[in-house]
């Protein structure tokens, strides 16, 4: 009898050790460190809000998630103005799954997070920094190591005041290129274009026809 009780409780055990592991296997971290891009230093209190975008299945197959299930944006896409529409969608339609300060080293993590895409969202310090809104996908795909599900992430972290700076400049040159003459491009109308071209065709010949009826002579 002891021996089958014996026996029963080590099957529990590898049983529970099995689930356990199978189930660490598909859950992530995320390290979250805040740098400024600028000037390299760390940036404390920075609040950050995270969505899961979308769930994955043991197979792979990714879903919408909560709150994203009528999004028509895709998530492959990670330009500007698409990361802005995920955004403003995130922000109109979906509650985020949690939401993140950074601590005096800039950093904070995601623990036990589910398979997915996340998207991470600045909350704060608007008036001293732009965060480039990002997705992170949990696992990672790393040519070299293949499938992580460890990740860290550093978002590209902006001045503002030298953002808007440099946009400023950037304005300030558009707007002195306008008044410059653009080489090639002429305003004219095409008609006096042409008659302009025809006359200086006739006087050119005029000219080459008159130089060889005097050496005929």
């Amino acid at each position: 009898m002891k021996k089958i009780i014996l026996s029963s409780l080590i099957f529990i055990i590898l049983v529970a050790s099995l689930v356990g592991t199978v189930l660490a296997v598909n859950l992530g971290t995320i390290q979250f460190v805040a740098i400024d891009n600028t000037d390299s230093k760390t940036i404390e209190n920075l609040e950050v809000s995270v969505y899961q975008v979308s769930t994955q299945d043991e197979q792979g197959n990714f879903k919408f998630a909560a709150g994203f299930e009528n999004c028509t944006l895709n998530i492959e896409d990670l330009s500007e103005r698409n990361l802005q529409n995920l955004k403003e969608y995130a922000k109109a339609n979906a509650n985020p799954v949690s939401i993140k300060t950074t601590n005096s080293n800039g950093k904070f993590s995601l623990n036990n997070l589910d398979l997915g895409v996340y998207l991470f969202v600045q909350e704060n310090k608007e008036n001293e920094i732009t965060m480039q809104t990002m997705l992170i996908s949990i696992p990672e795909l790393n040519k070299e190591n293949g499938l992580k599900y460890n990740v860290t992430v550093k978002p590209k972290i902006l001045n503002k005041e030298i953002v808007d700076k440099n946009e400023n400049q950037k304005n300030s040159t558009l707007v002195q290129d306008d008044k410059l003459p653009y080489t090639g491009v002429l305003n004219w109308p095409i008609p006096v274009l042409v008659v302009v071209g025809i006359v200086i065709f006739c006087i050119a010949w005029l000219k080459v026809y008159g130089t060889s009826k005097k050496k005929v002579k």
